[in-house]
């Protein structure tokens, strides 16, 4: 506790936190720092000085200093709003959703009418696959508040993701009638495009989208994505060329162009360029990683060491044959399987949800936590409520669904945890050439923190072999016919034998949707959700050929 201050002390203190906030507005860093100095002399503890540091650290890049001034702050004054938004911001953009989320609920119990609040809420609820409440919360918004771009924007994003496309456009015209330069929104429209395999509408948008702001990192993935580059777009390439010049060397938009000519060259066939940009692209990524390879490696080692066949022998878990799981590395032809599936009028798909682990965290004591060793000896009423909190997130999204895919890849951690749970699910793991899979993975950008192995060619070696040894694991211990393996190009070689054995085994029955898969509505957010919106093609095998003179320390590492 820190000591009362006198009536005069106070007084002082008011005045140079007005000062720090005056300098703070007028973006005056060094005298802000003096004051804030001046102020903790008097006031160590001071909630307002705390706020302003950790503004400032988040601005300067300082993510470990900014949560720890804005936890500062939010524990002396729990009760002001904006203490409470700022640490959910600042957990938001780390893209650690649920902590956000927290906040956001926290400073709306405070002011029920805080906009910010609830847009933060929102946007949390649709970065934890809860679309449905994200949806609610934006629609309320927007009866209130029609006019505003922001929340027209969300309403979008909520309503594309639950699939209502013409509603989710309606929302973007909107916003373009009030605004036609609004980049968000044609940004929108190269999604809306994208969905619908519309490829000449996505360039176009995408385009545009660069045309309006070139700082604009999603465009040129996009774009990429969506074209093929030939010598007739040299004006194009140049142009991009000529903005990657003029950003920040090492910033994030430096490196989304770099990504974006890297795939630019390997269209134009002029590969040892295409390496070179890619490689520096993905040395920026791994130089802001705080990743430990050795630790990740090690516990996937640790399941292999304590999961046996007789703890799969002896399942308890619940009677439900719901769920079809999809597992394996990135970029190994996992979307084009769940789109196969989800194609099927039986079957629906809730994507890369993570729903598994949420539920293993939900039986985990803060106090206690939940250990491997300690899921091991789980009993069956355990296994049982594990699988009954799995499935209950599984319906709260789609509850009339026969079947329902599960596309969250990293449940390969938890195959023996699944079938322990949920006994009577399928598997379907999903494999495809080991050095393929590997520099697809280095060259496509994934944005998500669990394939932060993704950025450095030996790390992303020393991963593969390990994910590669659990997976021989699970098939080993595993009862005859849980998990079935799928190989990537065979299906693309022999689409319709492939499709039908997979049907086969998740006991479907051929349906022809499931043969012009592209056309299905699923919708996917993944770095595949162009691929999947053509037919099948086998230009993808071989991929890495190429570059095997570039990728010798991985292909030495997979070779091991």
């Amino acid at each position: 506790m820190s000591k009362q201050l006198s009536s005069n002390a106070q007084r002082k203190v008011d005045a140079l936190v007005g000062q720090m906030h005056q300098a703070f507005q007028q973006q005056n860093w060094e005298l802000c720092g003096q004051l804030c100095v001046q102020i903790e002399a008097w006031e160590p503890s001071n909630p307002e000085t705390a706020n302003v540091r950790g503004i400032v650290a988040m601005q300067s890049g300082d993510a470990q200093g900014a949560e720890h001034y804005f936890v500062a702050a939010v524990n002396v004054e729990p009760e002001n709003t904006g203490f409470q938004l700022n640490l959910g911001k600042f957990y938001l953009q780390q893209g650690l959703a649920q902590d956000a989320l927290l906040r956001f609920q926290a400073a709306k119990q405070l002011n029920l009418n805080d906009i910010t609040a609830s847009l933060g809420e929102a946007e949390c609820l649709l970065l934890l696959n809860k679309e449905y409440q994200a949806y609610d919360i934006f629609k309320d918004l927007y009866e209130s508040y029609p006019q505003s771009n922001e929340i027209s924007i969300g309403l979008f994003r909520a309503a594309f993701r639950l699939n209502l496309l013409e509603e989710s456009e309606e929302y973007l015209q909107a916003v373009l009638v009030r605004q036609p330069d609004n980049v968000e929104a044609h940004l929108g429209l190269v999604q809306l495009a994208l969905q619908q395999g519309d490829f000449v509408t996505a360039e176009s948008e995408a385009l545009r989208c660069i045309a309006l702001n070139p700082q604009l990192d999603l465009a040129y993935p996009m774009l990429a994505s969506v074209k093929t580059f030939s010598h007739d777009d040299d004006v194009l390439i140049k142009k991009l060329q000529k903005y990657r010049q003029g950003t920040v060397k090492d910033s994030p938009s430096y490196m989304h162009l770099s990504f974006t000519l890297g795939k630019i060259m390997e269209d134009l066939g002029e590969y040892p360029s295409a390496f070179e940009y890619i490689e520096k692209a993905n040395d920026i990524r791994y130089q802001n990683l705080s990743y430990d390879n050795e630790a990740e490696v090690a516990h996937l080692q640790a399941i292999v060491d304590l999961t046996a066949e007789h703890h799969m022998q002896c399942t308890s878990g619940i009677e439900d044959d719901t769920a079809i799981f999809i597992v394996g590395m990135p970029r190994c032809g996992s979307t084009l399987v769940e789109q196969i599936l989800a194609s099927h009028p039986s079957v629906e798909s809730v994507g890369e949800c993570n729903f598994f682990e949420a539920a293993v965290a939900e039986l985990s004591d803060p106090k206690d936590p939940l250990t491997l060793e300690k899921m091991q000896d789980f009993s069956s009423e355990q296994w049982q409520e594990l699988g009954s909190l799995y499935m209950q997130k599984v319906r709260d999204m789609h509850g009339d669904a026969r079947y329902v895919v599960d596309k969250t890849l990293t449940n390969t951690r938890f195959v023996g945890a699944i079938h322990q749970a949920l006994p009577h699910t399928k598997v379907i793991h999903v494999k495809r050439d080991a050095l393929d899979t590997c520099w697809s993975i280095y060259k496509n950008n994934l944005l998500s923190p669990v394939y932060a192995y993704g950025f450095h060619l030996g790390q992303l070696g020393y991963y593969y072999r390990a994910y590669k040894h659990l997976m021989k694991h699970w098939a080993n211990i595993l009862p005859e016919g849980v998990m079935y393996e799928l190989h990537y190009e065979e299906m693309v070689q022999h689409q319709e034998i492939e499709t039908l054995k997979l049907l086969s085994a998740c006991h479907l029955e051929s349906d022809d949707a499931c043969f012009q898969f592209q056309k299905s509505k699923n919708i996917t957010i993944t770095a595949s959700q162009a691929q999947v919106r053509k037919p099948m093609y086998a230009s993808s095998m071989g991929a890495a050929d190429p570059y095997k003179e570039n990728l010798q320390v991985l292909t030495d590492i997979l070779a091991r």
